[in-house]
């Protein structure tokens, strides 16, 4: 933990045990440059404006410190709460396994536990050294029914093989499921899906994405949020509808040399967090003559940061050598989606479209600005699938996105000079824009195309894959090859290889991850 991450009470310290300061909250940081910046024409007989270039060194002073400086209190409380996390885990996979076992009364929810090992080994095929990043190296499943009330819930242990001593249980998801005549009803933490595209849809975003399981399957990438969700059947249709009760970000991973599928900018310093802003949507789903068709809406906020404001002084030039410090969060954004899903002949199509309109609505404060920002952009994913006589089956998808208008105050502007308003000139900044949802490698990309194919042997014992993804607009591919094997008693064995052909931009999706070419090996064992 650093500077950054101060809280009410505490007392921080230098690494060697000299005292830092006791700020209290960490606005009151914003107080002390106030205080500073008084003092400073107090005691020079200098103007404010002249302040500027004390508050630079006063700034690299700072800059240096949170370099340097760990808070001892909040690393030895995040340490007992791990070791608390682990000790409440192993004492509910126990509790779970013991009444799985036991009928009536002591078992009044007919609680069914499973589980499985899944130790997984990656080694890169530049130096065949092992990739250090997180893996789930074992999960468990909870599940239980009281009439038409269920339980159900999933956790898993988190770690890598450098630090495997810490193995970090989390609870994926945990909620209550009911069966009402009308439809059903789940409340709790749950991880949401929409669209019908396979694995990645642009109108699916309930739960964010956390980055470092991006090529595992499914619900493994995304993260649970507490959520109340309720869905009504009329007929043929669905009517569904979810308030999430917070915001939560994607999990990026920083500083993973081997991995660096992050922003070019580093947020971490000043990100504006959203918090416990309600997010919420619905979605309308049935069959017209044969076809599969949803459309749905979304309001929330974005799963990527970006850039909202910068600490200026509104009204003030700003000089050449000055570079403020820019404000980083999340934009306010409504996505209406389309999708659908059919049969012609043996090819089956799925189609799926997210129209999104996103807002920075960044309030700033005295002493500082906001970037203005308003986008309105389309992202889309087309897929075909067709399965041949012995049991083939191709997958062709192409995804992209398009951006209509995208308006609001370009970088330079914001670094160089604001007017006397404390406004700055809008410019068409289509080029530049990022979005903060939809499908993750859009985000580094403009539009990709995938293949992949399945084929199965040793009457479905035996299953081979082949999957690539290639860059259409940017050069850039990767193409990798995954079996899996089921061996005695269920034991599983996957063995797999990704190579990663990078592209010539520096910061497109392929090029970032030209180190993370690399064998697998895992294998599944299960709980019993």
């Amino acid at each position: 933990m650093w500077i950054n991450d101060l809280f009410p009470g505490d007392d921080y310290r230098y690494e060697d045990g000299s005292t830092l300061i006791n700020f209290g909250i960490l606005s009151d940081m914003r107080r002390l440059c106030r205080h500073e910046r008084n003092s400073f024409a107090l005691h020079t007989g200098g103007a404010v404006s002249d302040y500027r270039q004390h508050l630079v060194t006063f700034r690299e002073r700072w800059s240096l410190s949170q370099k340097h400086i760990r808070i001892r209190s909040i690393i030895t409380d995040h340490r007992e709460l791990c070791i608390m996390r682990r000790l409440i885990f192993l004492l509910m996979l126990c509790t779970a396994n013991f009444l799985s076992a036991q009928p009536g009364e002591i078992n009044p929810l007919n609680l069914q536990f499973s589980g499985q090992l899944h130790p997984l080994f990656r080694y890169q095929t530049s130096d065949y050294t092992q990739l250090d990043l997180p893996f789930r190296i074992a999960s468990g499943e909870v599940e239980g029914r009281l009439g038409e009330l269920e339980i159900r819930g999933r956790g898993v242990l988190e770690t890598r093989w450098s630090e495997i001593q810490f193995m970090e249980p989390v609870l994926r998801e945990l909620y209550l499921h009911w069966h009402p005549e009308f439809g059903e009803v789940k409340i709790g933490k749950v991880i949401h899906h929409w669209g019908l595209a396979d694995g990645w849809n642009p109108t699916d975003n309930l739960s964010p994405y956390n980055f470092y399981y991006l090529f595992e399957s499914g619900a493994e990438r995304k993260l649970g949020e507490l959520s109340l969700n309720m869905t009504i059947n009329f007929g043929h249709w669905d009517l569904e509808t979810v308030v999430v009760n917070a915001h939560r970000p994607n999990v990026l991973p920083w500083d993973e040399e081997d991995f660096p599928l992050v922003p070019t900018f580093d947020p971490r310093n000043q990100l504006i967090s959203r918090g416990d802003e309600l997010q919420y949507g619905i979605r309308l789903n049935g069959n017209l003559q044969g076809i599969d068709f949803s459309t749905s809406y979304f309001r929330g906020f974005d799963h990527m940061p970006g850039i909202i404001g910068a600490d200026i002084l509104p009204g003030e030039p700003i000089p050449v050598f000055t570079r403020p410090e820019f404000k980083h969060g999340y934009r306010k954004t409504d996505v209406y989606g389309l999708d659908a899903a059919g049969m012609l002949g043996d090819l089956a199509i799925r189609a799926e479209g997210a129209f999104f309109r996103t807002k920075n609505d960044y309030r700033p404060g005295l002493f500082d600005v906001k970037r203005s920002l308003t986008g309105n952009y389309i992202e889309y994913i087309l897929q075909l699938e067709y399965i041949f006589s012995n049991d083939l089956a191709v997958t062709g998808q192409i995804m992209g996105r398009e951006h209509f208008t995208v308006t609001g105050v370009a970088l330079d502007d914001i670094t160089q000079i604001a007017d006397a308003a404390g406004e700055y000139e809008e410019a068409d900044l289509s080029g530049d824009f990022l979005p903060g949802m939809g499908i993750p490698y859009l985000y580094f990309a403009r539009q990709l195309a995938g293949l992949s194919a399945r084929k199965t042997y040793l009457e479905s014992r035996l299953d081979l894959r082949g999957f690539g993804l290639v860059g259409v607009e940017e050069p850039g591919a990767y193409l990798g090859i995954q079996s899996y094997y089921r061996a005695f008693r269920s034991v599983e064995i996957q063995l797999g290889y990704l190579h990663v052909f990078k592209g010539e931009q520096p910061d497109n999706v392929f090029s970032r991850l030209k180190d993370f070419s690399h064998f697998s090996f895992r294998m599944i064992f299960p709980i019993q």
